[in-house]
């Protein structure tokens, strides 16, 4: 079964359905409850409001199988059902729903563009590489220039070093220069 349509079953299971939200919540904790607990009941009367929202979902959930272990494991295996019962999960420890539900909203919004989604992560992956690049080619900018300000250093220094011994030779030829007149 595909990720997205399992996820329309696993919404369906964990009652959740964008257009019966409120009235679907507290089955919602309930199933939760139960997926913490480590065991997989539904009562009747979500069977049956479940019926009534998805016969396919239903023969699938509650077919003459009744297959729940093998329900739960390719639930389990859903990266999209994981995100989704991440989103659900915080309603089991008590927490607030209208929160949950807005967060829930939010994902079940998103699951229509798959489309703009990738393109929106190829767009953020080159732009991605441009820093990368412009990083790195501003890091070569910066060796470079570290070379060439050590080179100017380097210059400096022997300059320096260059002046004072100009400076001595200077002065060397000034005492000279003052002997000769001296002794003149």
């Amino acid at each position: 079964m595909e990720d997205k349509e399992l996820l329309k079953q696993y919404m369906l299971f964990a009652g959740v359905n964008a257009s019966q939200l409120a009235e679907e919540i507290e089955v919602s904790k309930q199933y939760i409850l139960n997926l913490r607990n480590g065991q997989f009941k539904v009562s009747a009367i979500f069977a049956k409001k479940l019926e009534k929202v998805n016969k396919e979902a239903y023969d699938l959930i509650f077919g003459t199988s009744r297959d729940y272990d093998s329900i739960m494991d390719k639930i389990q295996q859903s990266e999209l059902c994981q995100k989704l019962y991440a989103i659900l999960e915080p309603i089991s420890r008590g927490i607030e729903t209208a929160p949950v539900i807005g967060n829930l909203v939010r994902f079940i919004d998103g699951l229509g563009t798959d489309k703009e989604l990738t393109e929106k992560n190829e767009s953020l992956v080159k732009e991605n590489i441009a820093l990368k690049t412009e990083l790195e080619n501003s890091e070569n900018e910066n060796t470079k220039l570290k070379a060439k300000l050590f080179d100017m250093s380097e210059n400096l220094a022997t300059y320096m070093m260059d002046n004072t011994e100009l400076k001595k030779k200077v002065y060397e030829l000034q005492k000279e220069i003052n002997s000769i007149e001296e002794s003149r």
